[in-house]
């Protein structure tokens, strides 16, 4: 009976401490404490180290390829079906597992914005100091035709080139007004793991150093069979692989 009471006094005061928690006038309590948990525990790799990301502990890695697409509807029927079979053959070439992973990240158009910004005022410069020439030899008796009609000419030219790279900045501008451009990358991911290395007597830095081999020699073979396909593909580095699960888990 003794600890029935007690148990049951000190139920009582954990609900009173409970009911002076909650804010006046509503029902939601105030949290005293939080569990605060690593960040690393929700991503899913461990560490990114000899341009591998590695996971589980140790015991799987992944290699990153990043491949520019083609564009399939543009081409002729002869070079579909040479994509095809190239594709068909780097399918042929698979032996393991391999994930292919589509990203969509938002371009920053500004600095491009920027740059041609730059470049035009550079353009408008050399097309006063043109035109200033060019006036200056009309009114002067020491030129021929030939030499004023070669000025006039490249004078024209840029002028042209102003006027396009004047359309180029507004289209740009207005392009990224009033939505995101966006733009997709293209990945294969290849697996190893540190269990099909098979022996023993190695130590960690020759796993590693064997794992990296082994991942590097499929990702070019890889490589050569996407270029029959005329893809061009590379193998991303650690900072790539950084950007990369960044913008992922971002």
């Amino acid at each position: 009976v003794f600890i029935y009471w007690n148990m049951s006094r000190k139920a009582k005061i954990e609900a009173e401490k409970e009911e002076n928690d909650v804010v006046p006038g509503t029902t939601t309590k105030i949290a005293k404490e939080y569990t605060t948990k690593s960040i690393f525990k929700f991503m899913q790799f461990d560490k990114i180290e000899d341009n591998m990301i590695v996971q589980d502990g140790g015991k799987r890695y992944l290699m990153v390829i990043e491949c520019e697409g083609v564009n399939y509807d543009l081409m002729s029927q002869v070079e579909k079906t040479a994509v095809e079979s190239g594709f068909v053959q780097f399918l042929n070439t698979l032996r393991y597992p391999i994930q292919i992973y589509t990203q969509t990240r938002t371009v920053n158009i500004g600095d491009s914005i920027q740059n041609y910004k730059s470049r035009l005022e550079v353009t408008k410069k050399e097309l006063d100091v043109k035109q200033q020439e060019y006036n200056r030899m009309l009114q002067s008796d020491n030129y021929d035709d030939k030499q004023i009609e070669t000025v006039r000419r490249e004078l024209i030219r840029i002028k042209n080139l102003y006027a396009y790279g004047q359309d180029v900045v507004e289209n740009i501008q207005k392009t990224s007004q009033n939505k995101s451009v966006l733009r997709k990358h293209y990945y294969i991911v290849v697996p190893y793991y540190a269990a099909e290395v098979g022996v023993d007597i190695l130590d960690e830095e020759e796993k590693k150093s064997m794992i990296f081999s082994e991942l590097y020699t499929r990702c070019q073979s890889l490589i050569q069979a996407l270029f029959s396909c005329e893809m061009k593909c590379k193998i991303l580095n650690s900072n790539e692989l950084v950007e990369l699960l960044y913008i992922a888990y971002n």
